[in-house]
């Protein structure tokens, strides 16, 4: 009996699409002429601390500052407690991608850790092998492109989620996380030539621009709320 708030997410053709295939598209160009010219996979780019771990970090800050906002700013309790916890997970993964600033502030992985991180960092999400890697992409893929098809043709799983409080993709950026989710060594390889970079790093930068954009799809309403007040 949940009445809704607002309307399925159903925009298809949209900027969060835009932005997310335009990134997807760079990285695939960028792969493809990696195998050309190996200079343009030099490791401060796509190794660990290059461009590509610190841009994917860093773009969980932002989505962390924006879900705070909106705990803050929201009416709805589910959905101020829903958005509290998603900037605290947010704020995880920033840390968990810089592995706590091991190597900013150049600390030791104790050896704890280090026995059973696969690369010896001081991280969870290296842990026990590439566990978490793994759960990582079908959660993407659950949360980011099976949800939103299922709040925009179920009406019950519309009112579900919404009653529920989770931030649901727009269907643009479900095909965008859908986009990014295709990118793996199996995928990229199968039909260019293999490049030192580890795909998943790639994949996992345009996860974290996806979660961004989730973000910025979640306070659109609350902007039109306060410009329809101002007006």
């Amino acid at each position: 009996h949940h009445t809704p708030t607002k309307s399925p997410p159903k925009q298809l053709l949209n900027f969060s699409l835009a932005a997310l295939a335009s990134a997807a598209l760079l990285v695939v160009v960028w792969i493809a002429l990696g195998g050309v010219f190996p200079i343009l996979m030099i490791q401060s780019i796509r190794g660990e601390d290059g461009l590509i771990e610190y841009t994917t970090a860093f773009l969980f800050l932002p989505a962390a500052g924006i879900s705070a906002y909106l705990s803050y700013k929201l009416h709805d309790k589910r959905r101020r407690w829903m958005h509290l916890m998603f900037a605290l997970g947010f704020l995880l993964c920033f840390a968990e991608e810089i592995s706590w600033g091991q190597r900013i502030f150049n600390f030791e992985t104790p050896n704890m850790v280090q026995a059973i991180n696969a690369q010896g960092e001081f991280n969870l999400h290296n842990s026990f092998g590439y566990a978490a890697d793994h759960i990582f992409i079908v959660g993407v893929i659950l949360y980011g492109v099976v949800m939103p098809v299922l709040a925009y043709r179920s009406p019950f799983f519309h009112r579900l989620f919404d009653m529920s409080g989770l931030p649901i993709a727009s269907l643009g950026l479900a095909a965008g996380f859908a986009l990014a989710s295709l990118l793996h060594e199996w995928s990229i390889y199968a039909v260019l030539p293999r490049t030192p970079l580890r795909v998943g790093e790639s994949r996992e930068l345009l996860s974290a621009l996806g979660f961004l954009l989730l973000m910025i799809e979640a306070k659109a309403p609350l902007r039109q709320m306060n410009k329809n007040l101002n007006n």
